[in-house]
């Protein structure tokens, strides 16, 4: 393949993977507005029992799913139109018996559930809500199908116009004066017609061919999706352990400020998706070459220009979490800020994906073997740091948790390729990019001392931080700084150029 073929390839994998990441990141958004507008409309025990349906909800959707969505993109570029089609179909017949289950453990298991959570009016709005996660099931693949099938532009478009569907109905409950009952039957109504969006569309591409099970591909596909679907579950059990606890030990009110409190920046995961989307296929392939040390330059190269943009942002809001909470979610939830704050910590290690470089590497399994051990001390500093600290701890024991596996990888990606950590992780540079933002901050906190609105502090105090820290990195400070951090740099990396 020549060097312009592979530019090509990159490009367009680029290109699908900005489309994708855009479009969640503006479904995330427009359900983010959805929950600021449901924290003020709802009383703060309704509240916290909305958000803790969707945690079990989100749940069992991961646990359920099993890795299957991921297998479509494996399974279906592979096969001819006519396979695809019956490829699908039994994927759906899959997902039909998995989405059974888990509104049957739903039903029957309300009481249980409400029981563990101490919070005996979660039971009837969980088991309105049983049908969600079946037709959710059913339909949440639709990103990974037309992917899968060269339809990127389809599945860019869905996710925000399905964002801004289930903002109406949220807008409509609340004008309409709406129980929490009636809002969780509403948007159950919502998952049927995603469910039915995703059918119709899925059935117009392939109109006209005929279906065929294929026995034989639903063991290759359980198969394949098995280690990721458990890579998967202990994943987001490292992640949302601590709400579980919180749930279990603290009262639905505080878990409703908790709650609050795992706020995530969207754009930083955008960022960081479309970053690696690019350098993916030039580090396997400089891996397979054993070149290691344009494996790691382009590596570096990445997680410089990404902690270039996301440490300012996780710093500026680490010194403004209780501004932002209040605006977003108004007093009563000022608790949930101190969550915010140790939360954001996760982001100056979110900057790369340590699984994409293990999978790079062909260490699949050593994903799960690391996921399992952290989710064991996340369980145990979770008990411990909750005893001690209160619902704070649980937060610290999360992003503790986020830290040790990402650690574990680094030091396991170090002895495969036979370089010391020093040489890999570039230290001095992300502590100079660290001690920038901090100063950057710190100049603007006057802003704290005068009568200017919460929301006029955070703009003007934003505007003011953005300028300095420019300013320090790109004039004052510039030489401290490697080349590829200078502002043309940096307009390649949003640009996506894949030469640098």
């Amino acid at each position: 393949m020549t060097k312009a073929a592979i530019r090509d390839m990159i490009k367009s994998h680029s290109l699908q993977t900005i489309i994708i990441t855009i479009g969640r990141s503006l479904e995330k958004v427009i359900l983010l507005i959805s929950s600021v507008l449901l924290s003020r409309y709802l009383p703060q025990d309704e509240f916290g029992t909305y958000r803790q349906i969707f945690l079990i909800g989100g749940l069992l959707l991961v646990v359920l799913n099993f890795g299957i969505p991921h297998s479509i993109n494996f399974f279906v570029p592979q096969l001819t139109k006519k396979k695809q089609k019956s490829f699908l179909f039994q994927t759906f017949l899959l997902q039909l018996v998995l989405g059974s289950i888990a509104s049957i453990t739903l039903v029957f298991g309300a009481d249980i559930i409400a029981s563990a959570f101490n919070n005996p009016s979660l039971a009837r709005p969980l088991r309105i809500f049983s049908l969600y996660p079946f037709f959710l099931i059913l339909s949440s693949s639709y990103s990974n199908i037309f992917i899968s099938i060269s339809k990127v532009k389809i599945a860019g478009i869905l996710s925000p116009i399905l964002g801004i569907l289930k903002l109406s109905v949220i807008v409509f409950s609340i004008l309409a004066d709406y129980s929490l009952n009636n809002i969780i039957l509403l948007i159950v109504i919502f998952s049927l017609i995603q469910f039915l969006i995703v059918i119709s569309i899925v059935l117009k591409l392939f109109s006209g061919i005929k279906v065929k099970i294929m026995f034989t591909k639903i063991l290759e596909q359980l198969k394949f999706a098995a280690p990721i679907g458990l890579s998967s579950i202990f994943g987001v059990l490292i992640i949302k352990l601590d709400q579980f606890m919180v749930s279990i030990y603290f009262t639905v009110e505080e878990y409703a400020k908790y709650s609050i409190g795992t706020l995530e920046i969207p754009f930083v995961n955008l960022l960081t998706a479309s970053a690696m989307a690019v350098i993916t296929p030039y580090l396997v392939k400089q891996f397979s070459n054993e070149r290691y040390d344009l494996f790691v330059k382009m590596w570096r190269n990445s997680i410089l220009k990404i902690s270039y943009i996301v440490f300012p942002i996780a710093t500026f809001f680490v010194f403004y979490a209780t501004e932002t909470i209040a605006i977003l979610y108004t007093e009563q939830y000022i608790d949930g800020a101190q969550i915010f704050q140790i939360y954001l910590l996760r982001l100056f290690v979110k900057v790369t994906f340590f699984g994409h470089i293990l999978l790079a590497l062909g260490k699949p399994k050593q994903i799960l073997y690391y996921t399992i051990i952290t989710l064991i001390i996340n369980v145990i500093l979770n008990f411990v740091f909750i005893n001690v600290f209160g619902f704070v701890g649980a937060a610290i024991a999360t992003v503790l948790s986020v830290f040790i596996i990402s650690f574990l990888q680094l030091l396991s990606i170090s002895n495969i390729l036979k370089i010391k950590l020093k040489s890999i992780w570039p230290w001095k540079y992300l502590a100079l990019i660290l001690f920038v933002s901090v100063l950057s901050v710190i100049i603007t906190l006057f802003l704290k001392t005068t009568d200017l609105s919460l929301i006029l502090m955070v703009i003007f105090g934003f505007v003011i931080f953005i300028l300095t820290y420019a300013l320090f990195t790109q004039v004052i400070l510039r030489k401290l700084f490697p080349p590829n951090l200078h502002l043309y740099s940096i307009q390649q990396l949003i640009m996506r150029n894949p030469k640098i």
